[in-house]
């Protein structure tokens, strides 16, 4: 039954973080306050907007929750500090 498509096009959108945010977070930070980013996107996606704030520094910096699913209360307690983008819902 699907034999012969065409595509027809694609579609590609973005959401970016409002433009408060940035400040928002320099701000924090310079109050000694460290923001941790908790997102249903992709680790990749996730990765990119954490970038863009200045919340992350390498993909390294974001865990999935595939990822924390591996790690004991220890081991998670542990990498709260060092990573700062939790994306639970993907891999």
């Amino acid at each position: 039954m699907e034999q012969g498509l065409i595509l027809a096009g694609l579609v590609g959108m973005i959401d970016p973080p409002r433009a408060e945010v940035r400040e928002s977070i320099q701000k924090a930070k310079i109050a000694g306050i460290t923001t941790l980013m908790i997102t249903g996107d992709h680790k990749n996606t996730a990765f990119a907007i954490a970038f863009e704030l200045q919340i992350a520094e390498s993909i390294d910096q974001v865990i999935t929750g595939h990822e924390i699913d591996g790690l004991t209360d220890q081991e998670f307690a542990g990498i709260v500090s060092p990573v700062p983008c939790f994306c639970p819902c993907f891999t």
